[in-house]
């Protein structure tokens, strides 16, 4: 997946909920933030400037939420954009279907659910 085409979404407890594709069917009023696709100019960035905001979001998430690097890592892993830069080849790595997202919460371990079920 593209980063221009992913949206992230993060709630005060630590949730991030990386998806591709449609919506997840969850109650927004419940997050605290978005980003990536969430915005228009990220739909627009390209290269040097695409990969500044992906690595940003990306570690806001650590700093700011705390969740563990290696989970932000794996989930970010899923993005054509962070493939290029990083290596990918991680434990715990698991190809996202079409009708899936990736949540990392605080404390917890990666999850991968359907889209549609309550993150």
């Amino acid at each position: 997946m593209r980063y221009s085409e992913t949206m992230l979404l993060w709630s005060a407890d630590g949730a991030c909920i990386v998806v591709h594709g449609p919506h997840p069917d969850i109650d927004f009023r419940k997050l605290e933030c978005s980003g990536a696709a969430a915005y228009v100019t990220v739909r627009t960035m390209r290269g040097a400037e695409l990969a500044q905001r992906m690595l940003c979001d990306a570690w806001s998430l650590v700093i700011n939420y705390g969740c563990d690097p290696g989970d932000v890592h794996r989930a970010f892993a899923h993005v054509e954009e962070y493939a290029a830069i990083f290596d990918t080849d991680v434990e715990g790595f698991q190809p996202l279907g079409a009708d899936q997202a990736v949540v990392v919460r605080r404390g917890r371990p990666l999850e991968y659910v359907k889209i549609g079920a309550e993150a």
